[in-house]
């Protein structure tokens, strides 16, 4: 039950974080990308519901791609010209 408030918590602190937008969406798609995959996964074990399955990788994947986008974009100097 804590790990389900945790998750939304981190949802709710990616979207209020203040910073751009090119860090706060990716940011907060990669945070609600992992609940999903908690979710699915959380379906899988304890309600024996095995349809979702085939987007375990792929959530799990993308959510680690936006963070690491959200991240890389953050710690980048924005260009002058």
């Amino acid at each position: 039950m804590t790990a389900g408030w945790l998750s939304w918590l981190s949802l709710g602190a990616a979207l209020g974080i203040n910073t751009g937008n090119m860090v706060k969406w990716p940011f907060a798609i990669g945070i609600a990308l992992i609940l999903l995959f908690d979710t699915i996964i959380a379906f899988k074990e304890f309600v024996n519901n095995n349809t979702l399955n085939k987007l375990i990788l792929p959530t799990y994947y993308l959510a680690q791609i936006s963070i690491t986008i959200a991240l890389y974009t953050k710690s980048t100097p924005p260009v002058e010209s």
